[in-house]
């Protein structure tokens, strides 16, 4: 699925996720028919928008997951 030509400057960055993360956001993807990079630029996007001020994560409660 080719997403919309957009206005704004865009960069492009690769993002490694285990087997199981990948595997259920193909899943997702596919049962929404968008693909998983369109997933991951919402997540990002709702993350980043979740608290104005910026999203504070403590390094060791990511690595806990």
């Amino acid at each position: 699925m080719a997403r919309p030509k957009l206005d704004k400057k865009v960069t492009r960055i690769s993002v490694s996720l285990d087997d199981q993360d990948y595997q259920a956001l193909r899943e997702i993807a596919e049962s929404n028919d968008v693909s998983a990079a369109w997933l991951v630029r919402r997540a990002v996007a709702d993350f980043l928008n979740a608290d104005p001020t910026g999203p504070r994560i403590s390094p060791a409660k990511a690595a806990s997951r």
